[in-house]
């Protein structure tokens, strides 16, 4: 019989949160998808139990609701979300050279620096 902890999932079914090499407030394009080819910044990087990391992104308006408060007319207020998508379907993207491209980890200086793999640009 399986032990079954306070999630409802079994202890081999629990990943760890993996180290990733996006940050939020990088841009990065996407690669995959509905929105492919866009580029947009990181809002916020969600993680789930089962190791599967999504990135929400700022793309921009989505969404227009109307609110109408006591006593006033109604108005029209335009709300920013962003849009969820799946980690691996986004790519870091390089404002300086306008690419798209993977992050390597280097030491320099006695710290590890995240490098731009094509542009060998530090971030």
């Amino acid at each position: 019989m399986k032990s079954v902890r306070k999630g409802g999932l079994s202890s081999r079914r629990r990943k760890a949160i993996p180290k990733l090499r996006i940050k939020v407030g990088d841009t990065v394009k996407v690669i995959k998808g509905s929105h492919k080819g866009k580029v947009a910044k990181i809002e916020k990087i969600l993680h789930s139990s089962l190791g599967k990391s999504r990135v929400l992104l700022s793309l921009g308006e989505r969404k227009i609701l109307k609110k109408k408060e006591k006593g006033e007319t109604e108005q029209k207020t335009k709300i920013f979300s962003g849009v969820s998508i799946s980690l691996s379907n986004v790519m870091f993207y390089s404002t300086n050279f306008q690419k798209a491209s993977r992050i390597n980890f280097k030491e320099i200086d006695g710290k590890k620096s995240r490098v731009v793999k094509k542009t060998a640009e530090v971030l």
